[in-house]
């Protein structure tokens, strides 16, 4: 199943034609694109592909749902135990007074977990507790669960903003139904490749030893340590996990990370 602009579908369908497609205009009565412009602008599909995951849970005909993001790449096998699923609780104590937590405090009152990162790339998500949320957020009618956060977000943007998976993680721990675990996840996988690689990759197996997914985002761009990884000589003799080291402990991925920030920052400009 896939949600997508509907200018994707042909291409989408030429990967597999068993793929479901969705229009993610037509998904669910008046939540599109096009109206969240009006009070998020460029910022309108960061919201919009927050709020399609929980959208879903109105038409999905199973109690669970898998959201994965489509910019990352499954690199090991991930084995999920449907009967007792489990939260992808990464152990990162967050500030309460994040406006994530802001946005669920105003609108949920509810206790929340800030030992714990629930922003992860994927999460599984219980059709009956997202529809409880949504109900929570608009009583008066579900299907319009998103107008309370955008009135909120929008007016204040410095005080407040969502996050879809700790807005449902925090939700749900009300709920005995999940386990909690820790999938490890390299979230700079754009760094060390101007592609997305194939799973017999020599460097992808090695991140595949440590980490299950590896992840693109679009800002990323290629360093020069990446030749020093790809050297399968030095990971050889130095070992993958210790070139790994040298490239955070030596500053190397601070300084990378300010760069592509600063190089971001002149290109929007």
């Amino acid at each position: 199943m896939i949600i997508a602009n509907i200018d994707m579908k042909k291409s989408i369908l030429k990967i597999d034609n068993t793929i479901e497609f969705i229009d993610e205009d037509l998904l669910l009565d008046g939540l599109n694109i096009a109206y969240l412009r009006q009070f998020f602008g460029d910022d309108a599909g960061w919201f919009f592909q927050q709020f399609l995951k929980m959208a879903y849970s109105f038409i999905c005909t199973r109690e669970f749902y898998l959201s994965f993001d489509c910019d990352c790449l499954l690199i090991r096998d991930l084995k999920i135990n449907i009967n007792k699923p489990f939260l992808n609780a990464m152990p990162i104590k967050i500030d309460i007074n994040h406006p994530y937590f802001a946005t669920i405090q105003k609108l949920l009152n509810i206790k929340i977990d800030s030992a714990h990162q629930y922003m992860c790339e994927f999460m599984i998500f219980n059709k009956n507790i997202m529809q409880d949320l949504c109900k929570v957020l608009n009583p008066r009618d579900s299907t319009l669960f998103y107008e309370p956060i955008i009135r909120l977000v929008s007016k204040n943007r410095d005080k407040y903003s969502f996050s879809e998976f700790e807005t449902y993680a925090n939700f749900a721990l009300a709920y005995d139904v999940y386990d909690f675990t820790y999938i490890p996840v390299y979230r700079c996988g754009g760094r060390f490749y101007n592609k997305i690689p194939t799973l017999q990759d020599s460097l992808l197996r090695d991140f595949a030893k440590v980490y299950y997914l590896l992840q693109f985002n679009h800002w990323d761009k290629p360093v020069w340590f990446a030749k020093i990884l790809h050297n399968k000589f030095l990971r050889k003799i130095l070992g993958f996990k210790n070139l790994m080291r040298i490239y955070y402990y030596f500053g190397f991925y601070k300084r990378d990370f300010k760069n592509i920030l600063m190089e971001n920052n002149s290109e929007d400009k």
